[in-house]
């Protein structure tokens, strides 16, 4: 197990090349603070458990993540073939902002089981961290999903 905790933290590495490409682009408005924020704290979370957890109830977590980017790196692929294929997936932009928040709330709902007196004691400070941060993520990107999709609606 430990060894796809590795190549999980790895992929969390290669996922700021959208942080730099966004960069090279000049593209930064897409460099907001919710994008910075995640994956830095993803990375940091990440190395944590790789390197004093890495495996067990900490590896679930990772498994929505990784669906839920499959999915996303799929609908960023097809929106960069061109115009036609733009107007295919950008109604489904929405939806990919769902996905997210369904993963956070599952990711969280599965650690509230480290509160239960039978876990092992020196998890719970791990499992408080990380349940704080997916809580933040999710706050963060129903922000976004507001100001994104809802806002638009009542203008």
């Amino acid at each position: 197990m430990a060894r796809w905790v590795w190549w999980y933290f790895t992929l969390k590495i290669i996922e700021l090349a959208d942080t730099v490409i966004f960069i090279l682009r000049k593209k930064y408005n897409q460099i907001s603070f919710l994008h910075v924020y995640h994956h830095t704290i993803t990375v940091i979370t990440t190395w944590i458990i790789c390197k004093y957890v890495p495996g067990g109830m900490w590896t679930f977590v990772m498994l929505p993540n990784c669906a839920v980017h499959v999915i996303m790196y799929m609908y960023y692929f097809c929106a960069c073939l061109g115009p036609e294929m733009q107007k295919v997936v950008i109604p489904w932009k929405k939806s990919m902002t769902s996905l997210q928040l369904i993963q956070f709330a599952i990711m969280v709902t599965h650690m509230f089981q480290t509160l239960l007196p039978s876990c092992e004691p020196t998890r719970k400070p791990l499992a408080y961290f990380i349940m704080s941060q997916l809580c933040f993520a999710f706050y963060l990107f129903l922000d976004y999903y507001r100001k994104s999709y809802l806002r638009k609606k009542i203008e």
